[in-house]
């Protein structure tokens, strides 16, 4: 079956621009009436540094971005600047997000048009209104950039389409988006299966192939001089230059690889549409239904395999790959008591993409293309209507979660953190403080033992640079990261060597 149509009409773009305005309202919608800020410690944590930076007046790089590996959260720092004004709306950090939402969702559109059939194109419009959970509450969250970029292999697919495409230009896009998220990174595999499927020579892959992969390097350079030279925070950690919060150091138990896929495959993957728990009785009849879907799709893809674009043949492999990258990389761990958007965080990366792919599939389907097509876009306004129903505002900000976090990042600056900490309301720096103590210990002891004596000899260097006055606050955060069951868990031998040093 071609994959597109050229005596289909195209749509009205006053109806598609609609369709994107309403996703919008969706999304505004969701998180004004729910206040999801204030249960995301890192956006709340990275505005305090804006809100800092702004009152400064000074701009630093540090404080404009959040987690170093995140290249994209400096674009979002500078967009958030802009909404400053507008902050009795909503967060700055969630206008921000709420724009690259409707960007990302006006791009993944428009290349929907160019990738596929009118028909197919005008029906993911129409499921991206409402799309899933798994996308609404990023929509005004604005950490992780998962959900954020996930435009990125749209933007790369379309290049592929192009007949005049150049091997070099992909890479140093493929590079430059991976800057902005390390998601973006599963398209460079994929990309490369196409170029060693194709036509061609062995020496014409290869020189492909290796030009490909210097394009990304380059295209990548930046984003990596950064990490390795510009002041990002993080001083008390000690993580490499490409490191994710040290995630990536987390051991991959092989033996056990087999048991992760099958519960990523047949959960998982499936149940992120929902964002409940698997063993919620509900959530997991759901995830079956999204696996049939899932499972029709991608059986209509099979039919259509022989003709399918080289585009639309990538992307099936972007997905294959992220797949894969969940199953055996150590950042996702499936739990049968795992729910919220936290936990499937990774997912609103690809579920866009997968949207897409099954309502192409669906048009091999002959007379059943509408009725699978209305169905799974049913489906999706049914889930997000039900999960913003039941989901219940959060009113109260973590501010003892939002200092663990600011700790951890400036935590070897005490009058830095502090600073910072003042541009909080007044009556949330006790529980910022207490938090911070908290931070504060989980990164300089992760790890270590009571042999790690210059660790030790750190704590107390940056204990006396702190406000007396903070101090009890600060001691009690201290002592709460030796409590059982905290992560990370640390040695309580280390305790009373602490609270030695924290004698007046």
């Amino acid at each position: 079956m071609p994959t597109q149509d050229p005596s289909s009409s195209r749509s009205s773009p006053r109806a598609l621009w609609a369709l994107v305005l309403a996703g919008t309202a969706v999304r505004y919608y969701h998180g004004a009436s729910h206040q999801l800020w204030n249960g995301a410690p890192d956006q709340l944590a990275w505005g305090l540094g804006l809100e800092d930076l702004h009152a400064t007046g000074a701009i630093t790089y540090e404080q404009l971005m959040h987690y170093p590996h995140e290249g994209g959260s400096l674009f979002l720092g500078l967009v958030a600047l802009l909404f400053a004004p507008l902050s009795g709306l909503l967060p700055p950090l969630s206008w921000a997000a709420l724009a690259v939402d409707t960007v990302a969702r006006v791009a993944q559109i428009r290349v929907a048009q160019r990738l596929v059939d009118e028909r197919t194109a005008l029906w993911f419009a129409a499921w991206t209104v409402f799309a899933a959970p798994v996308m609404l509450p990023w929509g005004t969250v604005n950490f992780g950039l998962h959900a954020a970029f996930s435009f990125a292999p749209f933007l790369l697919a379309v290049m592929v389409s192009d007949p005049r495409r150049s091997v070099e230009r992909m890479g140093l896009c493929c590079g430059l988006l991976a800057s902005l998220a390390y998601d973006a990174w599963v398209f460079a595999p994929a990309f490369a299966l196409l170029l060693v499927t194709t036509d061609g020579t062995l020496k014409t892959r290869v020189r492909h192939l290796l030009s490909f992969a210097l394009a990304c390097a380059l295209g990548f350079l930046p984003h990596l001089l950064l990490r390795l030279f510009a002041q990002d925070g993080f001083g008390l950690e000690d993580h490499g230059a490409l490191s994710i919060r040290g995630l990536e150091q987390e051991p991959v138990d092989i033996s056990a690889l087999p048991a992760k896929c099958w519960q990523v495959c047949t959960t998982a993957l499936s149940a992120s549409f929902t964002l409940g728990a698997a063993t919620d009785p509900l959530v997991r009849a759901l995830s079956i239904i999204v696996l049939a879907f899932l499972a029709a799709g991608a059986w209509g893809l099979r039919r259509q395999w022989a003709s399918i674009s080289p585009a639309l043949r990538t992307l099936v492999y972007t997905t294959v790959v992220f797949v894969g990258v969940v199953i055996a990389a150590p950042f996702f761990q499936p739990r049968s008591e795992g729910s919220g958007y936290l936990y499937y965080r990774y997912f609103a990366f690809i579920a866009p993409l997968i949207a897409l792919l099954v309502l192409h599939g669906a048009a091999a389907l002959g007379r059943m293309r509408r009725a699978v097509s209305v169905a799974w876009i049913t489906l999706g306004v049914l889930l997000s209507v039900v999960y913003m129903v039941r989901s219940r505002p959060i009113t109260t900000p973590n501010m003892e979660a939002t200092g663990w976090v600011l700790a951890r990042k400036y935590g070897d600056r005490p009058a830095v953190l502090m600073r910072i900490i003042q541009r909080a309301p007044t009556n949330q720096h006790h529980d910022l403080v207490y938090g911070a103590g908290w931070g504060l210990t989980a990164a300089l002891f992760d790890g270590k033992s009571i042999r790690d004596s210059a660790a030790v000899d750190t704590f107390e260097e940056l204990w006396k640079l702190f406000p007396h006055d903070q101090r009890a606050a600060l001691q009690r955060g201290v002592v709460r990261a030796f409590d059982t069951g905290i992560t990370p868990p640390l040695d309580p031998a280390l305790l009373p060597r602490l609270r030695e040093r924290m004698e007046p």
